[in-house]
């Protein structure tokens, strides 16, 4: 069974604007650091040809409004994904994307040693689920 969590530091940088030359450096950084992190929680080999199930969470700071829209910030994390995690975004079947701001309450169900350890460090970071617990029989 596929199971690979990891956390990002940083605000994510959104696709939308790459023909800016700096936000296109940026972007180029961002997902550097994500395909960085996805190798560094990946145990065995990988990637996957099954169909995935994705949960990226941003936390920031700030009211909600102020942090990158989370489809476009979403984006440029899973085509970091392709080829360490997954081949092909294509295989993504479920994709859970949600934002938090650090400043305001919110309460955490069955929180992992991952997680636990980004909120510790208390600045803002994106963490990222990745499995293969897809169930098509069951809709939200």
């Amino acid at each position: 069974m596929l199971s690979v969590e990891f956390t990002v530091d940083g605000v994510p940088v959104s696709a939308q604007g790459a023909s800016n030359p700096r936000t296109k450096q940026r972007l180029t950084t961002w997902r550097r650091d994500v395909s960085a992190s996805a190798r560094i929680a990946v145990a065995s080999a990988l990637p996957v040809t099954v169909d995935v199930a994705v949960t990226l969470i941003q936390f920031g700071r700030g009211p909600r409004r102020s942090l990158p829209d989370a489809d476009n910030m979403s984006k440029p994390i899973l085509d970091a994904l392709q080829g360490i995690i997954f081949v092909n975004d294509h295989q993504i079947d479920d994709l859970h994307v949600l934002r938090r701001s650090l400043d305001e309450p919110f309460i955490v169900a069955g929180v992992s040693p991952v997680l636990a350890a980004a909120f510790t460090a208390n600045r803002p970071f994106v963490y990222v689920r990745i499995t293969d617990d897809v169930d098509r029989t069951v809709l939200p």
